[in-house]
C-alpha cells in the first residue's frame, strides 16, 4: 500500500495521465460520448482540486461540460438507463452553474423539467411508492418555480397536497 510522498506522487501520475489521455481522446476523430470517457472527464474534475491550477480547473470544467452536454444530445443517451439520464442531466446542469453559463443552465433547466415530466406520466400509470410520487413532484414543483412558470408550479404544488 502506498502512503505519503509516494501515494500522492502516484496520485498526481494519475491525473497527468487521465489528463494525457483524455487530451488525446477528445482530439481523436472518431470520439465517442462513451461511459469510458464519461470516467475519464469525472476522474480528472474530482481531482482538480488536488492538482490543477485555476486554469487547469477551467478548462477541465469546460470540457466536462462540452462532454456532458454532447452526451445529453446523443441518440445514445436516449436508449440509457433512467438513472443514468438523470446523471448525466444533473451534473449537466451542475457543470453550468459552475461555468456561470446562466443561458445554457436555464436551457437544461427546461429540459430536465421535461424530463421529469415525462417521468411522473409514466410513475402514474405504474405503482410505485408514495414517497417517489413526492420526490418527483417536489422536482418538478421546483423546476417550475425556478423557470418562472407559475401554472406548473401551482399544479404540481396541488398535487403534491393531495
Amino acid at each position: 500500500m502506498l502512503r505519503g510522498v509516494r501515494k500522492e506522487e502516484f496520485q498526481k501520475e494519475t491525473f497527468e495521465f487521465y489528463q494525457c489521455y483524455w487530451d488525446e481522446e477528445r482530439n481523436f476523430e472518431g470520439f465517442e460520448f462513451s461511459p469510458a470517457n464519461k470516467k475519464v472527464i469525472d476522474s480528472i474534475n474530482e481531482r482538480l482540486s488536488d492538482f490543477g491550477d485555476r486554469q487547469t480547473q477551467t478548462k477541465y470544467q469546460r470540457e466536462a461540460l462540452w462532454f456532458y452536454e454532447g452526451a445529453w444530445n446523443s441518440p445514445d443517451t436516449k436508449k440509457l438507463l433512467y438513472i443514468q439520464r438523470e446523471d448525466i442531466l444533473q451534473t449537466l446542469l451542475i457543470l453550468c452553474n459552475m461555468s456561470r453559463e446562466k443561458d445554457l443552465f436555464k436551457k437544461y433547466q427546461g429540459e430536465a423539467f421535461r424530463f421529469y415530466e415525462k417521468q411522473w406520466k409514466r410513475m402514474r400509470k405504474a405503482k410505485v411508492e408514495r414517497q417517489d410520487m413526492i420526490d418527483i413532484l417536489t422536482t418538478l414543483q421546483r423546476f417550475a418555480s425556478s423557470l418562472k412558470n407559475e401554472k406548473e408550479e401551482q399544479k404540481y404544488g396541488k398535487l403534491l397536497k393531495v
